[in-house]
């Protein structure tokens, strides 16, 4: 739950949407993105990641919202593949953006990290690759 203040500045920013919903796309985009931002800051994870979403259907060219939302999925370990596109289309816009291309990385780090996770698992104690885990099924299975 927001507190008092937080709430107005949000029903304010909703009221600026809702004003001008029928204006310039690529502005409505900018207000759900930075109401987005705000509402990281705030710990409303979901809540921002719907404005994200929301900013990107009306302009998803804005560079802005595709850096701020892939960020925060890499950081959540969440639909990885989603933000490296996000970042690749924003690369695509400001190949010279040294923060897009900071973001990038940690996009690419976070997927290299998820990848290797996913592929190596405990036998015994020990870090395995999956390919191990199913020649130590099969021979284990055979000894019983």
């Amino acid at each position: 739950m927001l507190n008092d203040a937080d709430s107005i500045f949000v029903e304010l920013v909703d009221s600026v949407i809702n004003k001008y919903s029928d204006g310039d796309k690529r502005r409505l985009s900018l207000l759900y993105g930075f109401k987005g931002d705000y509402l990281l800051t705030q710990d409303k994870v979901l809540m921002a990641m719907k404005n994200y979403e929301s900013a990107l259907e009306l302009y998803y060219d804005n560079v802005l919202v595709l850096n701020n939302y892939a960020y925060h999925l890499a950081l959540g370990n969440m639909e990885l593949r989603k933000a490296d596109k996000m970042m690749a289309r924003a690369i695509e816009l400001q190949p010279n953006d040294i923060n897009l291309l900071d973001t990038y990385a940690w996009v690419f780090f976070t997927n290299i990290i998820s990848i290797f996770c996913n592929n190596f698992v405990l036998i015994d104690g020990i870090v395995a690759p999956t390919a191990i885990l199913r020649i130590y099924n099969l021979t284990s299975s055979r000894q019983k």
